[in-house]
């Protein structure tokens, strides 16, 4: 049995870390990364540079777990079907996927993050390597395990699978994240990212579908 004496202290270090996560994120944002000191944060919300270093370590593994948690949150809106025991067409499933993704993705604070990311990118390659590793290569992993579950079926010829699931992937983003990150249009209307999704989806099956 755990100690009950633990449990708050761990709901209080999870409580911690939120907050810092949300305010560094804020600040990252606002500021730009070279602009944020810890002091900044330490201003917001309390506490003192050891609570961080505790927590992250330093502004770099912060500004690094600021992003991770920005691609668990979109990760975890992103629910693969399992074909086998899903009614509903593929189209539908690939729509509802879709969709939850490229929400995810197009999130207003999602991609301020990114762009402050994207800024500090070639300065940090193993950095990058594991934001790849930890978002775009999960949601390929993903999409590769059912796009092989429908081929199975019969449901989908797809020879190469794994590029089947980068360029849907692609497909279902549609550079909507390219031009926001570009333009600094942060917020993108619902009905947008529905009609991108149709699209892709529809243009995607209809390259598929055995003949």
């Amino acid at each position: 049995m755990a100690d009950e004496t633990s449990v708050p202290q761990a709901t209080r270090r999870q409580e911690r870390r939120r907050e810092l996560l949300d305010k560094a994120r804020e600040l990252f944002v606002t500021h730009g990364y070279e602009h944020t000191s810890l002091d900044m944060i330490i201003a917001e919300t309390g506490g003192s540079r050891r609570n961080i270093y505790e927590l992250f370590g330093n502004k770099k593994t912060l500004f690094k777990a600021v992003m991770q948690d920005q691609i668990d949150t979109i990760l975890t809106k992103v629910q693969v079907p399992d074909p086998a025991t899903d009614p509903r067409p593929i189209q539908q499933q690939l729509e509802t996927l879709g969709t939850a993704f490229l929400t995810g993705l197009m999130a207003p604070a999602a991609l301020q993050t990114m762009r402050q990311f994207v800024v500090y990118a070639s300065e940090w390659p193993e950095l990058s390597r594991e934001a790849y590793a930890a978002g775009p290569a999960i949601l390929h992993a993903r999409l590769e395990t059912y796009l092989t579950a429908l081929a199975a079926k019969g449901d989908l010829v797809l020879p190469d699978i794994p590029t089947a699931a980068r360029i849907l992937a692609e497909m279902l983003k549609g550079g909507l994240d390219l031009e926001a990150l570009m333009t600094h249009q942060y917020t993108v209307p619902h009905h947008k990212i529905e009609k991108q999704v149709r699209a892709a989806v529809d243009m995607f099956l209809n390259g598929t579908l055995p003949r």
